[in-house]
């Protein structure tokens, strides 16, 4: 569907001069955005099932840690819950945040002393 518009014109205009844009008919009661968040939320199902199929991690392009963080919210998801999980997932996510934040800090904060 060719019908993003910005302020520069068309939003696809960049995709487009790179050969990369395919416009596809719209389809009477076919909302992309839920075909969007169907596939995404089933993102983790997906890469598990092609796992047990042969397929490596580099071939899935997820890294060395996935299974481990897959097996972890899987089990949590077992004991907590769903919303329980998802509220422990942001509240990790936000601590390593905060975490990086506070060592990149510290790394300026160092190297102005040591250039003193």
């Amino acid at each position: 569907d060719a019908s993003g518009a910005a302020a520069s014109g068309d939003v696809y205009d960049h995709i487009r001069k790179r050969g990369m844009f395919l416009e596809t008919q719209r389809t009477e009661a076919i909302s992309t955005s839920d075909l969007i968040v169907r596939i995404v939320q089933d993102y983790d199902d997906f890469i598990r099932r092609n796992l047990m199929r042969g397929y490596t991690l580099d071939q899935m392009n997820v890294g060395i840690t996935w299974p481990v963080r897959s097996f972890v919210r899987r089990k949590t998801e077992q004991v907590l819950g769903k919303e329980k999980a998802d509220q422990m997932q942001r509240a990790v996510r936000t601590a390593m945040e905060t975490t990086v934040k506070s060592s990149k800090k510290f790394a300026r904060e160092t190297q102005k002393w040591q250039s003193k």
